[in-house]
């Protein structure tokens, strides 16, 4: 008797420890959709999409803008995305926007985000345009695509923009100058602008700074078949910056010469490289394209 009481015990605890592994199985197979692999394995994670902004910070109707985000890689092994001329990031506005469709390039670079890695990612395609129509509030939901051990995935975010009224316009120096201009070279149109001496050199430099259409000077780089192919060797390249070049001497001699767009990306050792691309003041056509590096490590 003592020893059929033992048995009984013993198939109690068999039974309950079976009972217990097959609802830690219903447990995981309900919690994780997307497994594969034996029992155990680990289930794909989102990666975080973060700091979403506007550039520019302002976004005036009248005027386009795009949209930048960190990706931040949350899985033991990489993710993908594809990248290049076209986006990661597919974007939708619930009004005050208006999407519009231009001639851009078709370049594609498929990237890899490395496990813990960071990536600035930025919308729209080249040949896309978002331009802010009306002041208000804008709900965009933005979208990321990438790949996850073969597997085409999404994770979406949301964010209000805020569309403003048109700034107040700067002082017209530099339309003035541009109406009234004298090249260094009149065959020429890249040769450069030179400032009016009898206004204060400072204020139209300043003038011409705010006068640049940085959207136009972006797009107008990647229509250099050299700046695309700078962007297929390192893959995912991000805007950094803009400046103008100038020619000073004494006021009667200050020239703005070009506009420098810059844009930084990483080689294959994670070292930061910059893309230079020099345009002429009109954005009209690409001068130049230098790589070099910047001096910083990923």
């Amino acid at each position: 008797m003592k020893t059929l009481y033992i048995a009984i015990i013993s198939g109690s605890v068999i039974a309950l420890s079976m009972l217990s592994f097959f609802i830690m199985i219903y447990s995981y197979n309900s919690s994780n959709q997307n497994i594969s692999g034996p029992i155990g394995a680990m289930s794909p994670m989102e990666p975080l999409l973060a700091n979403v902004v506007t550039e520019p910070e302002l976004v005036t109707i009248d005027n386009s803008f795009q949209i930048y985000a960190t990706v931040n890689n949350t899985n033991p092994w990489p993710i993908t995305f594809y990248d290049g001329c076209t986006s990661p990031l597919t974007v939708s506005f619930d009004k005050n926007v208006q999407i519009q469709n231009e001639v851009g390039c078709n370049a594609i670079s498929s990237e890899v985000i490395n496990p813990g890695q960071v990536v600035r990612v930025h919308g729209p395609s080249s040949g896309v345009v978002w331009n802010a129509t009306t002041v208000g509030i804008t709900n965009a939901t933005i979208t990321f695509s990438y790949q996850n051990r073969g597997n085409n995935m999404n994770i979406t975010t949301y964010k209000q923009i805020a569309i403003g009224p048109p700034v107040a316009p700067p002082s017209r120096f530099a339309e003035q100058l541009k109406l009234a201009r004298t090249y260094l070279n009149p065959v020429d149109r890249a040769g450069g602008l030179r400032l009016d001496c009898h206004d204060p050199i400072g204020l139209q430099m300043k003038s011409i700074d705010e006068s640049v259409d940085v959207k136009k000077a972006i797009d107008l780089a990647y229509t250099s078949q050299e700046f695309v192919s700078k962007v297929n060797q390192y893959g995912t390249v991000y805007y950094n910056s803009f400046f103008n070049d100038w020619i000073t001497g004494d006021p009667c001699n200050t020239i703005w010469q070009d506009v420098e767009v810059v844009f930084t990306g990483y080689d294959k050792n994670g070292n930061s490289r910059n893309i230079q691309v020099t345009e002429d003041i009109d954005l009209t056509k690409v001068l130049n394209v230098t790589d070099y590096g910047s001096g910083y490590f990923k």
